[in-house]
């Protein structure tokens, strides 16, 4: 058996068998080789004139606001029209002028191809704000990632960095606890209501817009869980979470 702690981001109970989201490693050696080399743009087989990068972000980006639209109804249907907001925030962020005319002048100025343009001004300002005192604005950081994220994966023609396909070798009718060291909105949203009982986390903040969401879905849930690991996977587990204290999840390791 293997008890460890966290914090509680929505009070309940959990019962169910644990499945671990691994965060795909390959996806940011990808975003790294298909971000090009800075100022070798016209060199750079993954790349081509500035025009054609701009265009190809231009098509990224509202591919990716779509997507979050459709989070959106999703969340306004599903939910309510308070966890829909989450997603209406990120279509903003894609509209804002200030991260285009960044992605923009890294194209143009820069010569760097549309994949590093992102890559290079979603980390600066992922850097900016997580270094930002209030919990509230810093976990925004999670927001811009999980954009920068969606937009790489668009230019880079890569799939979904989480596995998000539940193993069925113990019956359909089992229930899972999600662990995952990091979680996103729309990775959450996308997940199936149904087979979930709790959630578990590792780098996730109380005031981030994942557990705002987790607590709008009233989902058993808890964060800063530091031993993490793969090997829970399909473990059977319990999760009890006490609001405003710390929490804990149990293990049947024996299973």
């Amino acid at each position: 058996m293997g008890i460890y702690s966290g914090e509680c981001i929505y009070a309940g109970t959990a019962r169910g068998r644990i499945h671990y989201l691994q965060m795909d490693e390959e996806l940011k050696e990808d975003i790294v080789c298909a971000a090009g080399v800075p100022g070798k743009l016209n060199t750079d087989l993954n790349a081509g004139h500035p025009d054609t990068e701009m265009e190809k972000f231009e098509a990224a980006r509202k591919a990716v606001i779509q997507l979050e639209q459709e989070y959106a109804q999703k969340a306004e249907r599903e939910i309510n029209s308070e966890a829909a907001k989450i997603f209406d925030s990120h279509a903003l962020m894609l509209e804002d002028p200030e991260l285009i005319d960044a992605v923009k002048e890294q194209i143009y100025y820069e010569q760097n191809s549309a994949a590093l343009a992102v890559k290079t001004v979603c980390d600066s300002w992922i850097s900016i704000f997580s270094a930002l005192p209030d919990p509230y604005l810093s976990e925004r950081a999670l927001d811009i990632e999980e954009i920068a994220n969606e937009l790489q994966r668009r230019l880079i023609g890569t799939g979904r960095a989480l596995n998000l396909v539940f193993s069925e070798a113990y019956g359909l009718a089992e229930r899972w606890i999600v662990t995952a060291l990091k979680l996103f909105p729309g990775d959450l949203i996308s997940l199936n209501r149904e087979k979930i009982t709790g959630v578990v986390l590792g780098d996730v903040g109380i005031s981030s817009h994942t557990a705002i969401l987790l607590r709008s879905m009233q989902i058993p849930s808890l964060t800063h869980v530091n031993e993490l690991s793969v090997s829970w996977d399909t473990r059977q587990a319990e999760l009890s979470s006490v609001e405003g204290s710390e929490g804990w999840v149990l293990i049947n390791e024996l299973d």
